[in-house]
């Protein structure tokens, strides 16, 4: 049987009603900020006819669907049928279809495009799930990086050869003292080595030698002991580097020695460094929340959204309270499938994220049923999901998942960009916040398709933090080089900023920036620039002198990130250990984790919740800009190292961290003392 949703049409009218409406109770200067509608107000406020909903409600009887049902929303119909039912709606075949490189996995669809029938489609706005075919794509690869995950991931053939090692992956994996070197050998005439005979016909590889400026230059012997290898096609080796913590290293070369004195070299085109895990105990400090700090007999909830079948473990949240020294007594309520027994890192992550922040918080692990493991993130059917919940929604949402906007629409349905901003208006309508991540490939997306664009033919923005009525958070990292100052050379006035003296501070992740990823950040193609901060962006762009070139970016669109968090070496437990993970996955739930102890402190003094953040947050910045960290260090035209692939790790072109509001870290990181005052005094009536 197969699921579909099918969004009935609004009439322009209604839409400026809900338009004027969403605005009114968002802005803080407005006197109806703060004065939010239920769910039944919201709906009476822009319900199509009911004739409209009875009429294709009947169409899909008509068919043969087996379950129709009118949503709470009155503006949505869930149904289910069968593939005969299916190719009877829409006058056309459906199939169920088998990925030739997967024949477990299987997904229902028409070849062709679909539409409704001429009698009802005036009523339809969108169709969810009938004509996509989505390609193979797992969510969270790149997470939790070690040389564990790339035991099977390196796709070299036998008979290619090569002119040195294959680095995989460079980078600092929760040890701040260390830096992970990741690569697959090659016998001394390129060719790789096999992961089941690991060995060469000719001269054996012996020694290994990794060098790098700020005196790098270390050998280690090929054997078990110094350097880890598996993986059963080509072989994959990893070796730790000790380095010094926060400290920059350049021109990271490999060498393989060859029993017959001949080398083979590799060289990482990019910076390095090593930073220190980071707990809950160093966000609250970081971001000025007191020690501790526990929402008790808390009258609202928070959530995190998993798509891709993510789950997480009960006895892992359990152990990582255990562990960090953390008392937590918040029930976890979960709505949809959870196979609590085979954990992913991008659900543990961000269950274990926010609830590590927003301690005490009531949290629903609200996870979204997909028929297949090649289903993308069909965020809409969230967004209808909470608009027909008979329990008491949770107000503060945190989603890790997204895709570049030029694809949204063709991958999920034409519309499904405009419905979804009709759907986030909805919930705020309630008070309801919601919180994306940037994404984790850059200003371009660069990653394959679906999710990314794999060129640089234009810089692709990511949606749905596109969304003039959503907030996205992108991602930092600690260190005390976070001032332009720190990487001027000497001879340029340059301060050395790995004094132990020197404060931590905060810099946007970025691969050019010794990351092993870049953050999300950029302008839309599609939605034009919200007036709630169209005087920081404007000064952005009149004050940098690094813009993208023209064609390539829309500067009069949305810009975003609005807000920025730690996002790199989060530690948490996973299948009964701890591992560090990275990604806007992780800035996402910990920034959802602060606005949850806003809320709190709004809540106890008798104030409406935050709902709609941006309005307030950037006016927030205008009159007390030391309410958020600014964030000066950062760049984003890079997106994800690529070992030889035919993506490209970096573009020409990108944007730059600045003083003020920037398209790499938005407004900045929270300082929560700041931000409290100033949320109570905003929501004083």
């Amino acid at each position: 049987m197969k699921s579909i949703y099918v969004a009935l049409k609004h009439d322009e009218k209604q839409l400026d009603v809900l338009e004027k409406k969403f605005w009114s109770v968002s802005d803080p200067d407005h006197p109806d900020y703060g004065n939010y509608l239920t769910r039944d107000e919201v709906s009476s406020l822009i319900a199509p006819p009911r004739e409209n909903a009875e009429a294709v409600m009947q169409w899909l009887r008509s068919s043969g669907a087996v379950h129709v049902e009118l949503l709470s929303s009155n503006d949505v119909i869930h149904a289910r049928l069968s593939v005969e039912a299916l190719s009877n709606a829409f006058e056309t075949e459906f199939f169920s279809y088998r990925h030739h490189l997967h024949e477990t996995k299987k997904i229902v669809r028409s070849h062709t495009k679909t539409a409704a029938p001429t009698h009802i489609a005036s009523f339809v706005d969108l169709i969810t799930g009938v004509h996509d075919f989505p390609p193979m794509m797992k969510k969270g690869e790149k997470k939790v990086r070690s040389f564990d995950d790339h035991g099977e991931s390196v796709a070299v053939e036998a008979d290619i050869a090569m002119t040195g090692p294959a680095l995989q992956f460079v980078g600092s994996r929760g040890n701040a003292k260390a830096v992970e070197v990741v690569f697959s050998p090659v016998c001394s005439d390129g060719t790789p080595i096999s992961g089941s005979q690991q060995s060469c016909t000719g001269p054996q590889w012996d020694l290994l030698t990794v060098r790098a400026d700020n005196d790098i230059d270390i050998t280690f012997p090929a054997t078990v002991d110094a350097i880890r290898c598996g993986g059963s096609k080509a072989l994959v080796c990893s070796v730790n580097v000790p380095v010094q913590p926060y400290v920059f290293y350049q021109d990271l070369h490999i060498d393989q020695h060859f029993t017959d004195g001949t080398n083979m070299t590799s060289s990482y085109p990019f910076p390095t460094v090593a930073t220190t895990p980071i707990l809950p105990q160093n966000i609250w400090e970081q971001y000025k929340i007191p020690p501790f700090t526990n929402v008790t007999d808390a009258t609202f909830s928070q959530s995190v959204v998993e798509f891709e079948q993510q789950y997480y473990s009960p006895s892992d949240l359990d152990l990582f309270f255990k562990m960090m020294g953390i008392a937590n007594s918040a029930p976890v309520t979960v709505v949809g499938p959870n196979h609590e027994n085979n954990p992913g890192g991008e659900a543990n992550l961000d269950i274990q994220a926010i609830m590590g922040v927003a301690v005490g918080t009531p949290t629903y692990f609200w996870s979204i049923q997909e028929e297949s493991t090649i289903e993308i993130d069909d965020i809409l059917t969230w967004c209808f999901q909470m608009g027909n919940f008979t329990g008491q929604v949770p107000v503060v949402n945190s989603l890790s998942y997204g895709m570049a906007e030029r694809n949204v629409d063709k991958y999920l349905g034409e519309g499904y960009v405009a419905r979804s901003n009709v759907e986030f208006k909805k919930m705020a309508l309630q008070g309801i916040s919601i919180i994306f991540a940037t994404g984790d490939s850059g200003a371009g997306e660069l990653c394959p398709p679906p999710m990314c664009v794999p060129n640089c033919d234009k810089l692709n923005p990511n949606w749905p933090t596109e969304s003039p009525y959503v907030s996205g958070i992108s991602t930092t990292y600690f260190t005390p080089l976070a001032e332009p100052i720190c990487y001027l050379e000497p001879s340029q006035g340059g301060v050395d900023c790995t004094s132990p003296d020197m404060p931590l501070g905060e810099v946007g992740v970025s691969l050019d920036n010794g990351i092993f990823w870049s953050t999300g950040g950029g302008f839309s193609e599609v939605s034009t620039r919200p007036s709630y901060q169209e005087k920081f962006v404007q000064y952005y762009l009149e004050t940098n002198e690094d813009l993208p070139p023209k064609g390539v970016w829309n500067p009069s669109g949305r810009a975003y990130p609005d807000f920025s968090a730690v996002g790199h070496n989060i530690m948490i437990a996973l299948s009964g250990k701890f591992v560090p993970i990275d990604g806007t996955s992780a800035s996402a739930p910990i920034f959802a984790g602060v606005v949850s102890l806003l809320n709190r402190a709004r809540v106890e003094a008798g104030q409406p919740l935050l709902g709609f953040l941006n309005p307030l947050f950037y006016k927030i910045a205008a009159q007390h800009p030391s309410a958020f960290y600014d964030v000066t260090v950062g760049a984003n035209k890079c997106g994800i190292f690529s070992a030889g692939g035919d993506i490209p790790s970096c573009c020409d072109f990108g944007y730059t961290a600045q003083p003020g509001w920037d398209a790499v870290t938005g407004l900045g990181t929270p300082n929560y003392e700041e931000l409290v005052q100033m949320v109570l005094k905003f929501g004083q009536k």
